[in-house]
């Protein structure tokens, strides 16, 4: 069992904040971890604001195996001064990201079997004139993409003499 918590602070704004807390009780393990940073940026339109949240459980069943469930998210936003374009420098992007997932591992023998399943959802703004500013006649809205990952994996693994053969199947499902 621990807690980690972190602050920093620095130059142009620039402020941290991030803790973590790892539980164990009987076959339970439970980590968590949040963080927070952003800066006003070393020069104009350089600033960012990131959030990041992650949670892993695992447990441990005579049954099923071992079970790992996790998830997380992250929303991240920063002037991308000049980086997709230099004769537009005043970018802006902001990203979310959420995933999960549930997995198993259960071993029977020398026979070992994981199955998986996982979603994952990004979202993506581009700005090519961040909140419109100065934006010529031409430019009326923002780029704005949604992408979504389901799917699904069952892989078994035999351990032999000779060596570990493997095999499996992915099913998975993609949209923009």
């Amino acid at each position: 069992n621990a807690v980690h918590v972190n602050l920093s602070a620095g130059d142009y704004g620039y402020i941290s904040q991030a803790a973590d807390a790892t539980v164990k009780s009987g076959g339970l393990t439970s980590f968590a971890s949040f963080s927070h940073s952003r800066s006003e940026g070393y020069k104009e339109n350089t600033d960012f604001d990131m959030t990041n949240a992650f949670l892993q459980l695992r447990y441990d069943s005579k049954l099923f195996g071992a079970l790992n469930l996790q998830s997380g998210y992250q929303d991240k936003g920063f002037g991308a001064y000049g980086f997709y374009s230099a004769a537009y420098p005043d970018e802006y992007e902001q990203t979310r990201t959420f995933f999960a997932s549930l997995s198993s591992e259960k071993k029977i023998g020398n026979f070992t079997l994981l199955p998986k399943i996982y979603w994952r959802q990004h979202h993506d703004r581009f700005e090519l004139f961040r909140a419109f500013e100065n934006a010529p006649i031409w430019y009326t809205q923002h780029n704005y993409h949604q992408t979504d990952v389901v799917g699904a994996t069952l892989t078994g693994s035999y351990l032999s003499a000779w060596g570990k053969t493997s095999t499996g199947i992915d099913f998975r499902s993609e949209h923009i």
